[in-house]
C-alpha cells in the first residue's frame, strides 16, 4: 500500500521521468563502464510478464518494501518494453539501494501486475556507477 501512494505521489509530482526515448543506450552486453551516478537495471521477464500490458517502471529505494520516495526521485519508464529492458538512470546519488519494478498500466503497481523489490543491493560510488539485474515473476 506505502508504494502504492509514494508512486501516486510521484505521479502528481512535477518530476522529470526517463522515457524509453530518454534511456542512455548500452554496448549491448552491459559490460560498458558506466559513469558515477549512473544505475543500470536489467530487467528479465518471466511467465507472468509475458502476458502483462502495460509500461515497465523501474526505481531505487534505500529499503525494500519500499519506504518513502525513490533515491533523488529518479524512476525510469519504458511505454513499450521488450525483455530482457535494459535501463539507465543518470544522476543517482552514490549509495546502497533496492531496485523496484513492475509491469502496469498506471503509475501504481496493483497486486496482479508482475513486480518485483530485488532481494540483492546495488552499490554506486563517487567513483562509478553499477549494473543490477532483476527478474519478473
Amino acid at each position: 500500500m506505502k508504494k502504492r501512494i509514494l508512486l501516486a505521489v510521484l505521479a502528481a509530482s512535477a518530476i522529470s521521468c526517463a522515457s524509453s526515448d530518454d534511456a542512455t543506450s548500452t554496448d549491448g552486453n552491459g559490460t560498458s563502464p558506466l559513469p558515477a551516478g549512473t544505475l543500470r537495471v536489467v530487467v528479465e521477464a518471466g511467465p507472468k510478464t509475458s502476458g502483462a500490458a502495460g509500461a515497465l517502471v523501474v526505481a531505487p529505494y534505500a529499503s525494500c518494501p519500499p519506504a518513502g520516495p525513490p533515491v533523488d526521485l529518479k524512476f525510469a519508464r519504458v511505454e513499450k518494453p521488450a525483455f530482457p529492458s535494459t535501463t539507465e538512470l543518470a544522476g543517482v546519488k552514490p549509495g546502497t539501494y533496492h531496485v523496484l519494478a513492475y509491469v502496469g498500466a498506471g503509475m501504481q503497481p496493483v497486486a496482479s501486475d508482475p513486480q518485483v523489490c530485488s532481494a540483492g543491493t546495488v552499490t554506486l560510488t563517487d567513483r562509478e556507477g553499477a549494473t543490477i539485474t532483476v527478474a519478473l515473476p
